[in-house]
């Protein structure tokens, strides 16, 4: 993701997460066989504000300790940072550009022989591989069905928000019109907008 989103992009990262985790547990199986389930967002952006590369979040009780682990998020930063060269960025995260490259191409086979010959990415590289070969293709086109609903969602609720800014926008237009008019009181006019008092106040002020 190269850009934040207009709403809360933690709780954008929890619901995926969720959805992820309760598509994984089929039809009979007991609660105990659900696998751990992993949301990994790239991001292009220092979402936290602290500077780190890498956080991780789970589901914890009141006093710390962890409830479960089997539902993780983590968050992989990587803010563009100017005069950083790509041979410099591969000298500081090798292997996590390979598991990018083995998850972006692990279906093309050129990608495949390039990531096998990178002798310190060979534990990595062979368990990336047999997680990859035991995805069956029912569990592959739930996984780009579920791509295909967060496109939407995400799709939705940009236009949601776009709309509220919109209506928003609109009603500060009437407003000013209705102070400039001089025949409206401020409470009239917060009733006619649905803005509040307060806002309609500091409008008549600026």
């Amino acid at each position: 993701q190269l850009t934040r989103a207009n709403d809360d992009q933690l709780l954008r990262s929890v619901y995926y997460a969720c959805k992820l985790y309760s598509g994984a547990l089929k039809e009979g199986m007991s609660y105990t066989s659900a696998p751990n389930t992993y949301q990994i967002f790239l991001i292009d952006f220092d979402l936290f504000n602290d500077g780190k590369f890498y956080h991780r979040g789970m589901f914890r009780l009141d006093d710390g300790s962890v409830m479960t682990d089997r539902l993780q998020i983590r968050f992989f930063g990587f803010p563009a940072v100017e005069g950083n060269t790509e041979k410099q960025a591969d000298a500081d995260l090798p292997k996590v550009r390979n598991w990018c490259r083995f998850i972006g191409g692990c279906n093309d086979q050129n990608v495949l022989d390039r990531l096998a010959q990178d002798t310190a990415w060979q534990e990595e590289y062979s368990m990336a591989v047999a997680a990859s070969s035991k995805v069956s293709e029912e569990e592959r086109a739930w996984a780009y069905h579920l791509s295909l609903d967060r496109a939407e969602t995400d799709y939705n609720n940009e236009l949601m928000l776009a709309e509220r800014k919109g209506g928003v926008q609109r009603a500060y237009d009437i407003a000013r019109r209705m102070l400039s008019a001089g025949k409206y009181s401020q409470e009239e006019v917060s009733e006619a907008t649905g803005l509040s008092v307060e806002d309609v106040r500091s409008l008549q002020g600026a």
